[in-house]
């Protein structure tokens, strides 16, 4: 008996639907991407009941020939591609030509359209994937497409979904993760008649960010930087304002949001040291790459990209958020660059340059742009009220050392606690890596060598004998005994045994393995050794001495954090005072 059976068209198209239409979300992503590839300059949106009941997407788009409308609702019929090659340079939202059918499968449609430079054009009805009705209408240019009862036939689709709040967040995401990259449309979202939210068309791309992060938009700093193949503007979030979770960062390509792990990598590498190992700043990355040199058909909704220069964009973010606060905006006039040295954070190219540079206005890194995602994307930043530059602690009044560990400075209206320990470390970590290489030419010989016996190394000799020698030391191995014959300058007086503790502690904790990147594990690697050298509030420490402190913070450049990512200080206002006494 023969088993392999030809599926009927009905069951295709609802497989095929499912895999792009899993939710409301995903319905009204398909028909606003369908908008914007028709040029619309305003698109209209309207919810009922957590787009189940209706999602309504109107536009003054180009619109659709009849013919063109009645082949729309047919499987892989498209007018954005015509042939494999252009596969290989895709400039618009959609170009699988599955959207239409796969959501009038699933749903009771109506879709009326009127192509430019005409006043009439026609309305069809579907109901399951199948065209129900036509007639001819009257009215402006553009699309108009209901959706209502989604999911009605296919009831175990509909079961699985989220509760209406959820599904209503996702929509909202959704509606934002278009109307921000997207300048120069006016965009209107309606839901259930309660929430209403406007995006003007000339609403800039930062500001428009701003808006949808508005308890937080004062605490994001711009950037923009280009290189030979990517040009990428964002906002970040100050140090101090961080999130348990990474869904706080988003990814634009080419105006098409994205998720994609490695562009979150980099910018969790860009705050490494600046923020605490667990936690996450909130991002809006604006990638403008070549059709050519990235794919968008990787994925059935289009939601990942794959890039061909994914090494070069990883480094570009990394060192384009990394310089946003160290040596960036964090720096007072007069004082020198962060101590984080070049040869740590900046890429370069052959002739020792740096390959990365400040993203002009409208700048992309490739001749003619990318299609319609050309548009500037580059908007002067705010000022954040958390922001204090490093240079003000030296001008402040020590009230005193408080509570071991804490000083507690005047600045006026302010008053800031400064967490010694963590100004030390920050100091000191920036010490080594500015003086790092001159430290490994002149290390301190030790009159009799520290050995190590092979069994204390717990299986790792080979991998501690390496670090050691890239923090500086002079090791040698004998007969499975490391013995540590000469010590770095800025590790002089810290026990090698506890050195080789925390790199056994580092290793066996999972954050140097075989793939991390050298210089990385060397940071962190240094980040403790600050730790090692740093001042501890067990005593009371002299005003002179706290004074030095503070001149030496001054100098450091970035000091909103210790290494390890903790402040290094709190700020208490007037306001705040005012507050907890009820004065407000």
């Amino acid at each position: 008996m023969e088993r392999v059976k030809r599926l009927n068209e009905e069951t295709i198209n609802k497989i095929a639907a499912g895999e792009v239409i899993d939710r409301p979300a995903s319905v009204l992503k398909e028909l606003v991407e369908n908008s914007l590839d028709a040029a619309a300059s305003r698109i209209s949106i309207n919810i009922a009941d957590a787009g189940l009941s209706l999602i309504e997407v109107s536009d003054n788009g180009r619109g659709m020939e009849p013919g063109d409308l009645r082949l729309a609702l047919l499987r892989h019929t498209t007018s954005k591609i015509e042939d494999v090659r252009d596969l290989l340079s895709i400039t618009s939202f959609g170009f699988r030509g599955e959207a239409l059918a796969s959501i009038a499968s699933v749903s009771k449609m109506e879709i009326v359209s009127i192509p430019k430079g005409r006043d009439e054009g026609i309305e069809i009805i579907a109901d399951g994937g199948k065209i129900v009705g036509e007639r001819p209408v009257t009215g402006d240019c553009g699309t108009v497409v209901k959706v209502r009862d989604l999911f009605f036939n296919t009831p175990a689709r509909k079961k699985f979904l989220k509760s209406r709040k959820v599904e209503q967040t996702s929509l909202k995401s959704v509606f934002w993760d278009l109307a921000i990259p997207c300048t120069g449309v006016d965009f209107i979202y309606r839901s259930d008649s309660s929430d209403l939210t406007t995006v003007p068309a000339d609403v800039a791309i930062f500001a428009r960010v701003r808006l949808r992060e508005s308890e937080i938009g004062d605490s994001l700093q711009d950037f923009s930087e280009v290189s030979p193949y990517f040009a990428i503007s964002g906002l970040v979030s100050f140090p101090v304002k961080t999130f348990v979770r990474t869904n706080r960062i988003f990814v634009f390509v080419n105006r098409r949001a994205v998720k994609d792990s490695m562009c979150v990598g980099a910018v969790k590498e860009g705050m490494r040291g600046l923020i605490p190992e667990n936690r996450f700043p909130c991002a809006y990355l604006f990638i403008e790459v070549s059709p050519e040199e990235a794919d968008f058909n990787v994925h059935p909704a289009k939601r990942e990209v794959r890039f061909r220069f994914r090494k070069e964009l990883f480094e570009l973010i990394r060192y384009s958020v990394r310089n946003l606060f160290v040596g960036g905006v964090w720096r007072d006039e007069g004082v020198e660059d962060s101590p984080v040295s070049a040869d740590f954070w900046v890429p370069r190219d052959r002739d020792g340059m740096g390959i990365f540079r400040s993203k002009a206005p409208g700048e992309t890194p490739f001749e003619g742009g990318v299609g319609p995602s050309s548009r500037s994307v580059t908007e002067e930043g705010e000022s954040h009220e958390l922001f204090i530059s490093p240079g003000s602690f030296s001008r402040m009044k020590i009230v005193g050392q408080v509570l071991g560990n804490y000083l507690l400075l005047d600045g006026g209206d302010e008053l800031f606690f400064l967490d010694i320990h963590a100004a030390s470390e920050r100091i000191n970590y920036g010490k080594v890596q500015k003086d790092f290489k001159h430290w490994l030419e002149s290390p301190e010989h030790l009159l009799i060598s520290v050995d190590i016996p092979e069994e204390r190394l717990r299986g790792h000799t080979e991998d501690v004998q390496e670090l050691l020698v890239e923090l500086g030391y002079r090791v040698d191995l004998q007969d499975g005994v490391v013995q540590i014959q000469a010590v770095p300058l800025y590790l002089k007086g810290i026990d090698p045994l506890s050195v080789v503790e925390d790199i056994l502690d580092m290793i066996e904790g999972g954050s140097i393995d075989a793939t991390a990147e050298p210089k990385r594990v060397l940071d962190d690697l240094m980040a403790r050794m600050a730790c090692h050298t740093s001042l501890r509030g067990t005593r009371r420490i002299p005003d002179g001495e706290l004074r030095y402190l503070l001149d030496d913070l001054a100098s450091a450049g970035y000091s909103q954090t210790c290494p390890h990512g903790r402040p290094v200080f709190i700020k208490v206002t007037r306001g705040d005072l005012h507050k907890l006494f009820g004065r407000t």
